[in-house]
């Protein structure tokens, strides 16, 4: 039996092609900016057409964008106290430009090709301009997070509520309704000022989730001032929601935050205060030092052991405001003789560059346990205990001991 195909309205068509181009992953939406440019078809297309950028985009050039790479749109930084995005390619800031009406009156002439191609140079275009567009309405509503990291200062803003606020922008020539948001984001990842990758979505966050944000950085907070000496108690949930508020305005009751804390696997302020943590771990360390050629040589044995890099530690019992909270410990290591791999590090050839920078600063501070035999597996249970004490490794190390 003959059945015929149903033909799909052009309109309709012309929405399903711009859905799937708004999910397109940044690798191939550069490959496609690139099949573009180079296309055959652009010779017959070039005398109404022209290739530019778009307005206010600025484009700081990184490493090209492949397909197995975590690529990034680009990064927000701060240039003489104005927050910025730069975008991390060119293809991502490409408009092209016509003379509208000499491609109506050339449009019947032209080649299936270049009709085609005309078709894909308007993707790109609406593609680029909805996403600049989005970029420039998250910038405002979320530069307090932007700068300082913190998630305290996440504000909650749904992609309905990004929706509406671009539909009032008169500048934009097409709809931004939240289903075509939530395509558009869902492949796209920034870099923050501080290098952390983000998918974009994660920066419209609804109310639930930001509380969720607000009990796991107090707790991280609590954890972190432990550690560097300060705080000695667990807070309970009660302490929490007092603390939210006296941080920043939040107000929040003590039943939310023991649900958040629990759907957050987090434990309670009694599991919390016997649960062994970093601080037990290195209970047994000598005092710090300053991580220094006279210093090192002065008190630290060459004998086997294992050892703690960090920054001085803020010891107000606060964590510092607005900046995130963050663990002064950069880096855990072992070796067969402390003094020569302590030396090492200052002097560059330690084969972990970062690390060398921020000692070169003249700033960090070590401590260290000497350990007859086993060091190594001292060491590994050293950095699961900061692992589970922070949730992540120290910054400087590279890879699991």
């Amino acid at each position: 039996m003959y059945v015929a195909k149903a033909k799909i309205d052009a309109a309709l068509l012309s929405k399903i092609m711009l859905a799937r181009f708004l999910a397109m992953p940044l690798h191939m939406l550069a490959r496609e900016v690139e099949m573009i440019e180079s296309s055959p078809s652009l010779d017959a297309i070039g005398s109404f057409t022209r290739i530019a950028q778009l307005d206010g985009a600025i484009v700081a050039e990184g490493p090209s964008v492949g397909r197995g790479s975590a690529s990034t749109l680009g990064k927000f930084a701060i240039v003489d106290d104005r927050l910025e995005f730069g975008y991390s390619r060119t293809a991502f800031v490409r408009e092209f430009r016509f003379d509208e009406l000499a491609l109506a009156s050339m449009r019947p002439t032209l080649s299936v090709d270049s009709v085609r191609l005309l078709q894909a140079m308007k993707l790109v275009n609406t593609r680029n301009r909805l996403t600049h567009a989005f970029l420039t309405h998250l910038l405002q509503v979320q530069e307090p997070y932007l700068r300082s990291g913190n998630p305290l200062q996440l504000v909650a803003m749904t992609q309905a509520d990004m929706s509406r606020r671009m539909s009032e922008d008169a500048s934009l020539p097409f709809v931004a309704d939240a289903g075509r948001l939530s395509r558009l984001t869902r492949n796209l990842s920034v870099r923050l000022i501080d290098g952390t990758v983000l998918r974009a979505n994660q920066l419209l966050p609804r109310l639930r989730e930001l509380r969720g944000h607000w009990v796991e950085q107090i707790v991280k907070c609590e954890t972190m001032e432990h550690v560097d000496g300060g705080q000695l108690e667990a807070l309970s949930d009660e302490a929490i929601a007092q603390e939210l508020s006296r941080q920043s305005g939040i107000r929040i009751s003590r039943r939310s935050v023991s649900a958040i804390r629990q759907s957050l696997a987090i434990p309670s302020s009694r599991q919390r205060a016997v649960r062994k943590s970093y601080l037990d771990a290195t209970e047994q360390f000598s005092p710090l030092l300053p991580l220094t050629p006279k210093f090192v040589t002065a008190h630290v044995p060459p004998q086997s052991g294992v050892y703690e890099i960090r920054l001085p530690g803020a010891r107000d019992g606060r964590c510092a405001e607005p900046q995130i909270p963050r663990s002064s410990v950069l880096y855990i290591g072992s070796s067969n003789d402390l003094r020569q791999r302590l030396a090492e590090h200052w002097r560059g050839n330690s084969g972990n560059p970062n690390l060398t920078n921020l000692v070169s600063e003249g700033n960090t501070r070590v401590r260290y346990r000497l350990v007859a035999e086993g060091w190594r597996t001292v060491e590994r249970d050293l950095y699961r205990a900061f692992c589970d004490t922070f949730g992540g490794p120290p910054p400087c190390n590279r890879m699991s001991p």
